[in-house]
């Protein structure tokens, strides 16, 4: 099956396909996972069972449907997510959010396994990296407001 529709219009029906196939691939728009995945590239996603930390998901936030890492778990048992390309950290997600995982990225006819060794150890430092963007963000932020005194 390959016909057209946004990712939100898909997720509606995902853990239906995903209870016949073993896989759906989209491709996703924005740039908020930046530069782990742009424009034209393809996901795969399949079911996902206990995410773990660096795990790429297909969640539901309101009406809308995102793709962000998972960067760590929250007291309350929910978990904390980001998009690569984000400084902003979002809470509040929890599993009945969470519609699949992403296993592959398709970037110029290259597919990208995302339980490689080398994906995982760049998702590592993708996060450590956004972490300190979003600390150099803050601090600007700071310095900015001191020098308008």
């Amino acid at each position: 099956m390959n016909s057209e529709c946004s990712v939100s219009e898909l997720v509606k029906v995902m853990p239906e396909l995903l209870r016949s196939t073993e896989s759906v691939s989209f491709t996703p728009n924005g740039i908020s996972m930046l530069p782990t995945i742009k424009k034209g590239d393809t996901v795969t996603v399949s079911k996902v069972e206990n995410p773990k930390k660096y795990d790429i998901l297909l969640y539901t936030r309101g009406d809308k449907a995102v793709v962000h890492r998972l960067i760590a778990f929250d007291k309350n048992g929910g978990y904390i997510i980001r998009g690569d390309n984000c400084t902003v950290k979002e809470f509040g997600i929890t599993d009945k959010d969470i519609v699949a995982k992403v296993i592959s990225i398709t970037k110029n006819n290259k597919t990208i396994k995302t339980d490689s060794f080398g994906f995982k150890l760049a998702s590592v430092f993708i996060v450590i990296l956004a972490s300190a963007r979003s600390k150099l963000v803050k601090f600007k932020r700071i310095i900015a407001k001191k020098a308008l005194k």
